[in-house]
């Protein structure tokens, strides 16, 4: 039994010792070698630590045949012995701090395959004279050398196209600096307290790629010299500044570029901007409005904080990405839009700012972080062939028709999202569009839509429409004729106010039809509306009874029934019957008004018979039971 277990155990070891082995998020195998501790990677080896106390390092190039490729982050961070070291070729990589703290560092000698100084690698090396950087060397990282007050000469290598964000700062005894024309990125404080940067006294101080780093000048209205690419900190704090002119040139807004200029009021922003960096307006407490270009792509963090007087900003349109206190602590701050390309926004992107509300796209990222983060949002208008929309759960509204078109067919879909509804005033005022057709998928047509267009002619109403808002067609009297389809259930006021010559064709006996005829509009059925059908005319004699009145006659023979007999049965008999007909013809044309309650069948007997008749009324119900064509009798709007 006792063999038994332990054959089991062992099995199980063997099992769950390689799933073990295979887990991806499991830290890699740490070797030692001298003083050394060191990981694999891709092509070699990363040293991770060093244990030893010697003042004179040599990093080993090689450990059991392969390369040293790489040294770790923080490897020498804070070692206070070390005064020498030599990075042999083999290592592209320094991590970040790597160096940090050797207050006792005097000399190092760098990789020739070394691309990048990352950050902080040499930050608060006290005692560190003189480093020559690789020719290798493309970029210098934040803080590279920040705060190393014996270095006093530096040449960065004419492959170098970036020097971040204080990499030599308060570096006391700097007076030597070659920059290179290939310098196209200077980051913020790159060169602040330095004796290099003191010296230089013209009054627009630019270096590299044509990058301004200074600003000795004391006027209130600033115009930069053309050429210049990039701005750092030129006008950190100059207070007196209230006007810029960037030249077009400009491309990027680098960090604190302008930061706490606390009475600029007004500055220009060139076509082809494309980057406005970390804290670049922060504290303008001045300005009210950025109108940025929509060639910028990115934008940094709190790039606009402590702007108190700003009340609006837009997101341009190829930014992605809106970071921490982009826009926190602007107490005025009330209108961002924010466009559908950006897909990640910092929960503290707003902070600080207590009336924001948020312009988005619905369904956007926008969207959904007003949603999460309980921000007043409005859903912003996109726009499409000349048609501004909005979208809701619902689809798509029509806003505003922008085009230049004369016949327009409103689209049933747009970016896979039907239009489902035409919204307030949408084509309000419109003196160019004469015909329109509106798809299916519309349900709902807001007050004023069609209002006053001067030149509309023609509307196809979408055969699915539901609700048609008030005054929709009020003033545009070009229309003569419109057909409300069956699937209509609510009718807003006055929707015809002045279209005098306007025929409207509805369904016959519903509340639609009844609404209308009690506000005085010309209603006919459906098919005369219907291009198949010959269209009756009807006419009204105002003169037989007087303008206060409307009464029926036919001025003019009745397309269709030329040869029939009209009869007119007095108002306020309550039947007809054979009697009443005494002496008719065989093709009688009959119009019976409302108070008819009663028709006799025996009427129609050897007879061809018409009826005009009231929506509604036992006319209508005795010409639909005997297969009898039947007509709706009319009012005519007076005005």
């Amino acid at each position: 039994m006792k063999k038994d277990m332990i054959l089991l155990f062992c099995l199980l070891f063997l099992i769950f010792v390689p799933c073990m082995a295979q887990d991806p998020e499991s830290e890699p195998e740490v070797y030692t070698y001298n003083n050394w501790s060191y990981i694999q990677n891709e092509i070699g080896w990363t040293l991770t630590e060093y244990n030893g106390d010697e003042t004179v390092i040599t990093v080993p190039s090689y450990i059991s045949y392969k390369p040293v490729t790489e040294l770790g982050p923080e490897i020498f961070m804070n070692n206070m012995k070390l005064e020498q070291v030599t990075i042999p070729d083999t290592v592209s990589v320094i991590g970040n701090n790597a160096f940090y703290g050797c207050i006792s560092l005097r000399k190092v000698r760098l990789s020739n395959a070394l691309t990048k100084l990352n950050t902080g690698t040499f930050q608060y090396c006290f005692a560190l004279e003189h480093i020559d950087l690789p020719y290798s060397l493309k970029s210098i990282g934040t803080y590279a050398f920040a705060s190393c007050p014996e270095l006093t000469r530096i040449v960065i290598p004419g492959k170098v196209t970036l020097i971040g964000e204080s990499a030599f700062d308060d570096c006391r005894k700097l007076s030597e600096i070659s920059i290179p024309r290939t310098v196209t990125n200077i980051g913020g404080n790159a060169f602040r307290d330095t004796p290099w940067l003191e010296s230089k006294t013209d009054e627009f101080v630019i270096v590299g790629k044509r990058i301004l780093i200074k600003w000795n000048g004391s006027a209130s209205n600033v115009q930069i010299p053309p050429g210049i690419t990039m701005i750092t900190d030129a006008f950190a704090g100059k207070y007196f500044v209230e006007s810029v002119e960037l030249p077009a040139s400009v491309r990027r807004i680098g960090q604190y570029a302008f930061k706490d200029a606390v009475n600029l009021k007004n500055i220009n922003f060139p076509a082809k901007l494309t980057s406005v960096l970390a804290s670049a307006f922060e504290g303008c407490r001045s300005m009210v409005s950025f109108k940025l270009p929509d060639t910028v792509t990115s934008l940094g963090s709190s790039a606009f904080r402590y702007c108190d007087k700003l009340i609006e900003f837009t997101i341009p349109s190829k930014v992605t990405s809106i970071p921490a206190s982009l826009l926190g602590d602007c107490t005025s701050l009330v209108d961002v839009k924010i466009p559908e390309t950006v897909t990640k926004i910092n929960s503290n992107a707003f902070a600080g700012s207590p009336s924001v509300r948020l312009r988005v796209v619905y369904d956007s990222e926008a969207y959904r972080f007003a949603e999460e983060n309980q921000i007043p949002y409005l859903t912003d208008l996109q726009e499409s062939d000349g048609f501004l929309y909005s979208r809701d759960e619902e689809g798509i509204c029509i806003e505003k028709y922008t085009g230049y078109l004369y016949d327009i067919e409103i689209p049933a879909v747009i970016n896979e999202v039907p239009v489902t509804r035409i919204g307030t005033a949408a084509f309000q005022n419109n003196s160019l569009v004469r015909y329109v057709v509106i798809p299916a998928t519309v349900t709902v047509i807001d007050d004023w839509a069609f209002s006053y267009m001067d030149s509309l002619e023609y509307v196809q109403l979408s055969s699915n429409l539901t609700h048609l808002g008030s005054n929709v067609f009020t003033g545009s009297d070009g229309i003569e004729e419109i057909r409300l389809p069956e699937s209509l259930v609510e009718i807003g006021a006055s929707p015809f106010e002045y279209t005098r010559k306007l025929a409207i064709c509805a369904k016959s006996g519903t509340d639609i039809e009844n609404k209308l005829l009690y506000s005085g509009y010309q209603v006919f059925p459906l098919n005369y509306c219907s291009d198949e059908v010959e269209k009756l005319v009807i006419w009204t004699d105002l003169n037989s009874s007087g303008i206060s009145g409307v009464t029926y006659d036919w001025r003019s023979p009745i397309q269709g029934y030329e040869n029939y007999q009209i009869i007119r049965i007095a108002d306020g008999l309550t039947g007809v019957t054979e009697k009443d007909l005494l002496n008719a013809g065989n093709k009688i044309f009959l119009i019976i008004p409302s108070s008819v309650r009663v028709i006799d069948r025996e009427i129609l007997r050897g007879r061809s018979i018409a009826i005009l008749g009231d929506a509604g009324s036992a006319a209508e119900t005795f010409a639909r039971e005997n297969n009898l064509h039947f007509l709706v009798r009319t009012q005519i709007y007076m005005y």
